[in-house]
Protein backbone atom coordinates (compact mmCIF):
# COMPACT_ATOMS: atom_id res chain seq x y z
CA UNK A 1 0.00 0.00 0.00
CA UNK A 2 2.65 2.31 0.74
CA UNK A 3 4.80 1.57 -2.49
CA UNK A 4 1.24 2.22 -4.52
CA UNK A 5 0.65 5.65 -2.59
CA UNK A 6 4.45 6.46 -3.22
CA UNK A 7 4.13 6.16 -6.55
CA UNK A 8 0.83 7.91 -6.61
CA UNK A 9 2.16 10.91 -5.61
CA UNK A 10 4.99 10.75 -7.38
CA UNK A 11 3.17 10.38 -10.52
CA UNK A 12 0.66 13.23 -9.61
CA UNK A 13 4.74 16.02 -8.96
CA UNK A 14 5.19 14.64 -12.53
CA UNK A 15 1.60 15.52 -13.43
CA UNK A 16 1.32 18.88 -12.16
CA UNK A 17 5.61 19.79 -12.89
CA UNK A 18 4.26 18.88 -16.85
CA UNK A 19 1.41 21.18 -16.62
CA UNK A 20 2.91 24.00 -15.35
CA UNK A 21 1.99 27.48 -16.65
CA UNK A 22 3.98 29.53 -18.55
CA UNK A 23 3.48 33.00 -17.93
CA UNK A 24 3.75 36.36 -20.22
CA UNK A 25 6.21 39.36 -19.59
CA UNK A 26 3.78 42.03 -19.50
CA UNK A 27 3.30 45.89 -18.54
CA UNK A 28 1.86 46.14 -15.27
CA UNK A 29 0.21 49.81 -13.42
CA UNK A 30 -0.35 51.41 -10.31
CA UNK A 31 -1.00 54.90 -8.64
CA UNK A 32 2.70 55.65 -9.28
CA UNK A 33 3.59 54.58 -12.65
CA UNK A 34 4.39 51.51 -15.00
CA UNK A 35 6.43 48.34 -14.55
CA UNK A 36 7.30 45.66 -16.54
CA UNK A 37 8.07 42.00 -15.46
CA UNK A 38 6.27 38.32 -15.48
CA UNK A 39 4.93 36.06 -12.86
CA UNK A 40 6.77 33.48 -12.17
CA UNK A 41 3.92 31.45 -10.37
CA UNK A 42 4.52 32.66 -6.84
CA UNK A 43 5.04 36.61 -6.98
CA UNK A 44 6.34 39.40 -9.85
CA UNK A 45 10.20 39.93 -11.42
CA UNK A 46 10.24 43.16 -12.52
CA UNK A 47 13.34 44.36 -15.12
CA UNK A 48 15.36 47.24 -14.20
CA UNK A 49 17.74 49.29 -15.99
CA UNK A 50 17.50 49.67 -19.95
CA UNK A 51 15.00 47.10 -21.78
CA UNK A 52 14.38 46.35 -25.76
CA UNK A 53 10.35 45.46 -25.32
CA UNK A 54 8.44 45.44 -28.58
CA UNK A 55 11.07 47.06 -30.79
CA UNK A 56 11.40 50.13 -28.82
CA UNK A 57 13.56 50.77 -25.69
CA UNK A 58 12.62 51.62 -22.25
CA UNK A 59 14.72 52.15 -18.67
CA UNK A 60 13.67 51.03 -15.82
CA UNK A 61 14.74 52.30 -12.28
CA UNK A 62 17.09 49.55 -10.97
CA UNK A 63 15.23 50.06 -7.46
CA UNK A 64 11.66 50.78 -7.56
CA UNK A 65 10.94 49.14 -11.17
CA UNK A 66 9.19 51.77 -12.87
CA UNK A 67 9.76 52.88 -15.66
CA UNK A 68 11.69 56.29 -16.42
CA UNK A 69 9.78 59.10 -18.86
CA UNK A 70 10.24 62.73 -20.33
CA UNK A 71 14.29 62.53 -18.74
CA UNK A 72 17.61 62.17 -20.58
CA UNK A 73 18.93 59.14 -19.33
CA UNK A 74 22.95 58.24 -20.13
CA UNK A 75 23.21 60.48 -22.67
CA UNK A 76 19.17 58.95 -24.45
CA UNK A 77 16.09 61.38 -24.16
CA UNK A 78 13.03 59.28 -22.60
CA UNK A 79 9.90 60.47 -24.35
CA UNK A 80 6.04 60.85 -22.42
CA UNK A 81 5.74 57.18 -23.12
CA UNK A 82 9.03 56.34 -21.62
CA UNK A 83 10.09 54.96 -24.93
CA UNK A 84 14.22 56.28 -26.41
CA UNK A 85 13.28 58.77 -28.98
CA UNK A 86 15.86 56.77 -31.08
CA UNK A 87 18.29 60.29 -30.78
CA UNK A 88 21.85 59.05 -30.64
CA UNK A 89 24.11 60.91 -28.34
CA UNK A 90 26.48 62.90 -29.88
CA UNK A 91 30.08 60.87 -29.82
CA UNK A 92 33.18 62.45 -28.08
CA UNK A 93 36.21 62.13 -30.09
CA UNK A 94 38.99 59.31 -28.85
CA UNK A 95 41.00 61.33 -26.52
CA UNK A 96 43.45 58.36 -27.70
CA UNK A 97 43.51 59.93 -30.66
CA UNK A 98 46.59 59.30 -32.69
CA UNK A 99 47.83 56.94 -29.60
CA UNK A 100 49.52 54.02 -31.39
CA UNK A 101 48.62 51.25 -28.92
CA UNK A 102 44.94 51.55 -29.36
CA UNK A 103 43.27 48.52 -30.66
CA UNK A 104 41.13 48.52 -34.14
CA UNK A 105 37.30 49.32 -33.02
CA UNK A 106 34.28 48.95 -35.41
CA UNK A 107 31.81 50.43 -32.43
CA UNK A 108 31.55 53.54 -29.93
CA UNK A 109 28.78 52.89 -26.96
CA UNK A 110 27.83 55.50 -24.11
CA UNK A 111 28.45 53.36 -21.20
CA UNK A 112 24.79 52.14 -19.94
CA UNK A 113 23.09 52.98 -22.95
CA UNK A 114 20.76 51.30 -24.49
CA UNK A 115 22.87 49.43 -26.53
CA UNK A 116 24.92 47.69 -23.90
CA UNK A 117 23.83 45.07 -21.11
CA UNK A 118 25.80 43.39 -18.48
CA UNK A 119 26.29 39.32 -19.62
CA UNK A 120 27.45 39.10 -15.75
CA UNK A 121 27.98 41.90 -13.65
CA UNK A 122 30.33 40.13 -11.12
CA UNK A 123 32.09 39.96 -13.91
CA UNK A 124 31.95 43.13 -15.48
CA UNK A 125 31.56 40.93 -18.86
CA UNK A 126 29.03 43.38 -21.58
CA UNK A 127 26.84 42.52 -24.42
CA UNK A 128 26.39 44.83 -26.91
CA UNK A 129 23.38 44.95 -29.75
CA UNK A 130 22.95 46.24 -33.18
CA UNK A 131 20.29 45.92 -35.66
CA UNK A 132 18.86 43.35 -33.56
CA UNK A 133 21.78 41.11 -33.16
CA UNK A 134 24.72 40.80 -30.52
CA UNK A 135 28.28 41.81 -31.63
CA UNK A 136 31.02 39.34 -31.97
CA UNK A 137 34.66 39.15 -32.84
CA UNK A 138 35.63 43.00 -32.42
CA UNK A 139 36.55 45.30 -30.07
CA UNK A 140 34.40 48.41 -29.16
CA UNK A 141 35.30 51.70 -27.24
CA UNK A 142 32.99 52.91 -24.35
CA UNK A 143 32.89 56.60 -23.27
CA UNK A 144 31.54 57.94 -20.39
CA UNK A 145 28.35 60.37 -20.68
CA UNK A 146 30.41 63.78 -20.49
CA UNK A 147 33.45 62.13 -22.17
CA UNK A 148 35.81 62.28 -19.17
CA UNK A 149 37.26 58.51 -19.65
CA UNK A 150 37.24 55.52 -22.49
CA UNK A 151 38.13 52.30 -22.84
CA UNK A 152 37.86 49.39 -24.72
CA UNK A 153 36.01 46.15 -24.70
CA UNK A 154 36.42 43.16 -26.64
CA UNK A 155 33.51 40.81 -27.82
CA UNK A 156 34.61 36.94 -28.34
CA UNK A 157 32.72 34.67 -30.66
CA UNK A 158 29.89 33.74 -27.76
CA UNK A 159 28.98 37.39 -27.89
CA UNK A 160 30.38 38.47 -24.41
CA UNK A 161 33.63 40.46 -23.84
CA UNK A 162 36.30 39.26 -22.93
CA UNK A 163 37.00 38.81 -18.89
CA UNK A 164 39.47 40.88 -16.53
CA UNK A 165 43.14 39.53 -17.54
CA UNK A 166 41.93 37.97 -20.32
CA UNK A 167 44.18 39.34 -23.24
CA UNK A 168 43.33 39.34 -26.97
CA UNK A 169 45.34 41.47 -29.86
CA UNK A 170 48.43 41.57 -26.98
CA UNK A 171 45.37 44.34 -25.22
CA UNK A 172 44.89 43.35 -21.63
CA UNK A 173 41.58 44.21 -19.59
CA UNK A 174 42.74 45.65 -16.46
CA UNK A 175 40.94 45.64 -13.11
CA UNK A 176 38.21 47.57 -14.18
CA UNK A 177 36.88 45.57 -16.71
CA UNK A 178 38.39 48.01 -19.67
CA UNK A 179 41.43 47.73 -22.07
CA UNK A 180 43.02 51.39 -21.27
CA UNK A 181 46.06 52.61 -23.14
CA UNK A 182 46.79 55.70 -21.48
CA UNK A 183 47.44 53.38 -18.35
CA UNK A 184 50.21 52.12 -20.03
CA UNK A 185 50.99 53.38 -23.14
CA UNK A 186 50.21 57.29 -22.06
CA UNK A 187 47.62 59.64 -23.93
CA UNK A 188 49.46 61.38 -26.82
CA UNK A 189 48.91 65.08 -28.30
CA UNK A 190 48.86 67.18 -31.17
CA UNK A 191 52.73 67.62 -30.30
CA UNK A 192 53.13 63.99 -30.99
CA UNK A 193 54.30 63.90 -27.34
CA UNK A 194 52.18 61.94 -24.76
CA UNK A 195 51.59 61.85 -20.67
CA UNK A 196 53.04 59.66 -18.40
CA UNK A 197 52.13 55.98 -18.42
CA UNK A 198 52.95 53.23 -15.80
CA UNK A 199 56.91 52.54 -15.93
CA UNK A 200 58.07 55.90 -16.61
CA UNK A 201 61.00 57.38 -14.69
CA UNK A 202 61.86 60.85 -14.47
CA UNK A 203 65.54 62.25 -13.76
CA UNK A 204 65.90 65.02 -11.31
CA UNK A 205 68.91 67.30 -10.76
CA UNK A 206 68.73 67.25 -6.50
CA UNK A 207 72.33 66.80 -4.78
CA UNK A 208 71.90 63.22 -3.62
CA UNK A 209 73.97 61.83 -0.81
CA UNK A 210 72.16 58.53 0.03
CA UNK A 211 69.35 56.32 -1.27
CA UNK A 212 67.47 54.36 1.84
CA UNK A 213 64.40 52.20 2.61
CA UNK A 214 62.49 52.29 5.19
CA UNK A 215 61.06 49.25 6.46
CA UNK A 216 57.55 49.09 4.63
CA UNK A 217 59.79 49.04 1.35
CA UNK A 218 59.60 52.82 1.02
CA UNK A 219 62.29 54.27 -0.78
CA UNK A 220 63.40 57.77 0.03
CA UNK A 221 66.61 59.82 -0.46
CA UNK A 222 68.96 62.18 1.74
CA UNK A 223 69.94 65.38 0.26
CA UNK A 224 73.01 67.56 1.56
CA UNK A 225 71.61 70.35 3.46
CA UNK A 226 72.31 73.15 0.59
CA UNK A 227 69.67 71.89 -1.55
CA UNK A 228 66.72 73.75 -1.72
CA UNK A 229 65.45 73.63 -4.88
CA UNK A 230 65.07 70.61 -7.74
CA UNK A 231 64.56 70.25 -11.13
CA UNK A 232 63.98 67.51 -13.79
CA UNK A 233 65.58 67.32 -16.66
CA UNK A 234 63.71 67.31 -20.27
CA UNK A 235 62.35 63.94 -21.51
CA UNK A 236 61.48 64.87 -25.13
CA UNK A 237 58.60 61.86 -25.29
CA UNK A 238 56.30 63.49 -22.48
CA UNK A 239 54.42 66.20 -23.09
CA UNK A 240 54.77 68.62 -19.74
CA UNK A 241 51.37 71.13 -20.73
CA UNK A 242 49.93 67.72 -19.29
CA UNK A 243 51.75 67.30 -15.85
CA UNK A 244 51.48 68.94 -12.53
CA UNK A 245 54.24 69.19 -9.80
CA UNK A 246 52.66 68.30 -6.45
CA UNK A 247 54.82 68.61 -2.58
CA UNK A 248 53.53 67.21 0.52
CA UNK A 249 54.81 66.42 3.62
CA UNK A 250 55.43 62.91 5.38
CA UNK A 251 57.14 62.25 8.49
CA UNK A 252 59.56 59.71 9.89
CA UNK A 253 59.46 57.72 13.07
CA UNK A 254 63.35 56.55 13.42
CA UNK A 255 62.40 54.29 16.35
CA UNK A 256 60.45 51.72 13.95
CA UNK A 257 61.82 52.98 10.57
CA UNK A 258 58.81 54.13 9.39
CA UNK A 259 57.35 57.07 7.42
CA UNK A 260 53.95 58.54 7.05
CA UNK A 261 51.63 61.41 5.76
CA UNK A 262 52.24 64.49 8.36
CA UNK A 263 50.27 67.04 6.52
CA UNK A 264 46.35 65.75 8.88
CA UNK A 265 44.29 67.96 6.01
CA UNK A 266 45.66 65.74 3.60
CA UNK A 267 46.53 69.07 1.67
CA UNK A 268 49.42 69.79 -0.91
CA UNK A 269 50.63 72.19 -3.22
CA UNK A 270 50.25 71.95 -7.04
CA UNK A 271 51.86 73.84 -9.43
CA UNK A 272 52.21 73.91 -13.54
CA UNK A 273 54.92 71.26 -14.23
CA UNK A 274 58.31 72.52 -16.97
CA UNK A 275 60.98 70.48 -17.72
CA UNK A 276 64.62 72.06 -16.18
CA UNK A 277 62.82 74.86 -13.91
CA UNK A 278 64.01 75.20 -11.01
CA UNK A 279 61.15 74.25 -7.88
CA UNK A 280 61.73 75.77 -4.23
CA UNK A 281 61.28 72.51 -2.05
CA UNK A 282 58.11 73.30 0.09
CA UNK A 283 55.35 71.54 2.53
CA UNK A 284 52.29 72.58 3.21
CA UNK A 285 51.11 74.97 5.53
CA UNK A 286 54.01 76.83 5.80
CA UNK A 287 55.72 79.67 4.41
CA UNK A 288 59.84 78.61 5.15
CA UNK A 289 61.69 77.90 2.12
CA UNK A 290 65.46 77.70 1.73
CA UNK A 291 67.60 76.45 4.83
CA UNK A 292 64.95 77.73 7.56
CA UNK A 293 63.08 74.55 5.77
CA UNK A 294 65.87 72.63 5.70
CA UNK A 295 66.22 72.93 9.63
CA UNK A 296 62.66 72.83 10.39
CA UNK A 297 62.48 69.19 8.34
CA UNK A 298 65.99 68.33 9.78
CA UNK A 299 64.27 69.23 13.64
CA UNK A 300 60.80 67.16 13.20
CA UNK A 301 62.01 64.42 10.88
CA UNK A 302 60.06 66.13 7.73
CA UNK A 303 60.24 64.74 4.80
CA UNK A 304 59.34 66.22 1.23
CA UNK A 305 57.61 64.62 -1.05
CA UNK A 306 57.79 65.62 -4.71
CA UNK A 307 55.43 64.18 -7.13
CA UNK A 308 54.91 64.80 -10.97
CA UNK A 309 51.84 63.91 -12.40
CA UNK A 310 49.07 63.62 -15.48
CA UNK A 311 46.43 66.18 -14.86
CA UNK A 312 43.47 63.85 -15.88
CA UNK A 313 44.31 60.50 -14.71
CA UNK A 314 47.05 61.12 -11.57
CA UNK A 315 49.32 58.44 -12.62
CA UNK A 316 53.13 59.85 -12.24
CA UNK A 317 56.17 59.69 -10.67
CA UNK A 318 57.70 60.61 -7.02
CA UNK A 319 60.66 61.37 -4.97
CA UNK A 320 61.06 61.67 -1.07
CA UNK A 321 63.38 63.80 -0.03
CA UNK A 322 64.92 64.39 3.62
CA UNK A 323 67.66 66.30 5.28
CA UNK A 324 70.17 65.17 8.56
Amino acid sequence: MKKKILVSVIAGLIAATMSMTAYAADWIQDSNGWKYGEYNGYFMNYVGGWEEIDGKWYCFDHISGYMQHDIVVDGYTLGSDGAWDGNVPVIPEDPNKGNPYVPQYTYSFLSGGPNTEYADILTLTRKFKVNGSYLKNQWVRIYSNEGKWNGYVYVGNDGVTIKVGESHDGFTIDETGYYRPEIYHGTYKENGKRTLQVGDTLSDSADVLEERIDTNGNTYYLLSSDTTAVSFNENSEIDANSLVIGFSAFKYNPDTNTIYPFSNDGTAIYEDFEFEKSYDLKIPNTELRGTALVEYCKQNNILILVSISNRDNGIGVSFLYCYE
